[in-house]
């Protein structure tokens, strides 16, 4: 993955005159079968155009950094395709001829076809991934032998189907954030030997999905958090099919207000749910995340006992405290929800986290988690109201005696999204151990030189900027990659 890491180097910047080299060969294979089918030569030659520059690029592009490179020149294809397809003269010979330059950009040697940017997580290569994935839905039909898909937004029309019969056989994850009911039908009646879904964030789901998603027989991972659309009953009968559990009709969804919290807590813990003995199918699953969930939700996600990863999201209602039943549990991300629910669990399980994500959810103690949390080596904080995040005692009454005592001393990767410089300066100090660095929201110039120069980031080696931008340390100055809505990108130096 960081291969890329160095745009400086020749390796690079011949990867880069590959791009515009593919962005050229498109423009002109599309002007001339343009030009071919007015004299009625109806596209005679983009096939074999094709074939060539496949064939040059398995001879020269090396396999061990064939798949940073199939990324790179998949970003200036889609760039072209979204320049050219609303012009009219170009419009047909865009359509035919795109899908194809897909396909022969797509080194052999890649399986995996990814274009969702892992933004809690990232890599230089995933400022590259194209965020517009209408072409790839149409190129589907021509790829063959893929093993992982991972489709990114798109503005889907009703004909724009999700085509996997090409690699039906191989298919063993499958990512989407547009994703359609009848996607989930095609998957479940083609792809029966999936691994990993993972359809969070998608808005066209309902409860039609449930049955299909239970013929996925060997299901490690579960998306379905951030979805919306989703019932109580349709997450209830996904969760019974996994655990194949009977929960006692006696515990209800509850109703909870901070003077409650207490009494919850009690009776939801004393609750015994009626089960049979956990199956096979319930002990395969490693992550799961799913939305609004309830008392009954919690106590049948408690049994998928190996989970090392649990993604909730919009929990309002209910504890977590029945999930400390999972002691392989290493990754927990908690969205739009109320931070006094988790807190139980995280003094049960703190000590065991190494990831822990929080996104906008109310009422957040950071000096809770350094507390509970000691082994931590990643966390997200993002959140558009700074309010709900509750921050370190001392920020508002500094100890003297604890100035250089840090609180997250083994934290090496840290993503915050708060938009006052002066916390995001503060929580930033927080962590010397610092390697790196995910700034969601963009503060001027003056926060990259105070990142550069403060002495408690000198482990420092990259800042991630925004969606755009790069940053890179070196002993002597930083090297900063920006990357432009129209495909280009630009490198620059920032002395010490």
């Amino acid at each position: 993955m960081q291969k890329l890491a160095h745009p400086e180097t020749l390796r690079n910047m011949a990867i880069q005159a590959l791009g515009k080299y593919v962005s050229d060969f498109m423009m002109r294979l599309i002007m001339l079968s343009t030009h071919s089918r007015r004299c009625g030569n109806n596209f005679r030659h983009h096939h074999e155009q094709c074939r060539h520059l496949r064939m040059s690029l398995l001879k020269w592009v090396p396999f061990n950094i064939a798949r940073e490179i199939t990324t790179v020149l998949i970003r200036c294809v889609n760039q072209t395709y979204i320049e050219l397809i609303n012009i009219r003269d170009f419009k047909i010979a865009c359509d035919k001829i795109a899908p194809l330059l897909i396909k022969s950009v797509l080194h052999p040697s890649v399986k995996i076809l990814d274009c969702i940017p892992k933004t809690s997580h990232p890599t230089i290569l995933d400022f590259y991934k194209i965020k517009n994935c209408i072409l790839i839905y149409k190129a589907l039909p021509l790829l063959h032998d893929l093993t992982e898909l991972r489709l990114g937004n798109a503005r889907r029309t009703y004909d724009m189907n999700l085509e996997v019969g090409t690699f039906r056989n191989t298919l063993e994850k499958f990512s989407s954030r547009s994703c359609w009911d009848r996607d989930i039908q095609t998957l479940a009646n083609s792809c029966r030997m999936l691994r990993c879904l993972d359809i969070s964030g998608s808005f066209h789901i309902s409860d039609m999905v449930a049955d299909y998603i239970l013929q996925f027989k060997h299901l490690e991972e579960l998306n379905l958090c951030e979805i919306h659309s989703l019932s109580e009953e349709g997450l209830q009968h996904i969760l019974n099919g996994l655990a194949d559990v009977e929960l006692s009709s006696s515990l209800k969804p509850n109703e909870i207000s901070p003077s409650s919290t207490e009494d919850l807590m009690v009776s939801a813990t004393s609750s015994a749910d009626k089960s049979r003995s956990p199956t096979l199918r319930s002990q395969m699953l490693k992550s799961f995340g799913c939305s609004y969930a309830t008392v009954q939700h919690i106590h049948v996600i408690a049994q998928f006992s190996n989970l090392t990863s649990l993604s909730l999201s919009n929990i309002l209602t209910c504890i977590l405290t029945p999930l400390q039943k999972l002691k392989h549990l290493k990754n927990f991300t908690l969205i739009d929800s109320r931070f006094i629910l988790a807190q139980d669990l995280l003094i049960a399980i703190g000590s065991q986290l190494k990831c822990l994500n929080i996104i906008d959810v109310f009422g957040t103690d950071l000096h809770f988690i350094s507390e509970k949390c000691p082994s931590l080596v990643c966390l997200h904080l993002c959140f558009h109201k700074v309010e709900d995040l509750w921050l370190l005692r001392r920020y508002q009454a500094p100890d003297p005696n604890r100035l250089h005592i840090f609180d997250f001393p083994a934290v090496v990767f840290l993503e915050l999204f708060v938009c006052e410089p002066s916390t995001a300066q503060y929580i930033v100090t927080l962590f010397p151990n610092l390697k790196k660095l995910c700034m969601r929201y963009i503060f001027d110039d003056t926060f990259l030189v105070w990142i550069r120069s403060h002495e408690n980031l000198q482990h420092l080696k990259e800042v991630f900027w925004g969606d755009d931008s790069v940053i890179q340390f070196t002993e002597k100055c930083a090297y900063i990659t920006e990357f432009y809505s129209d495909g280009r990108t630009s490198v620059y130096k920032m002395q010490k």
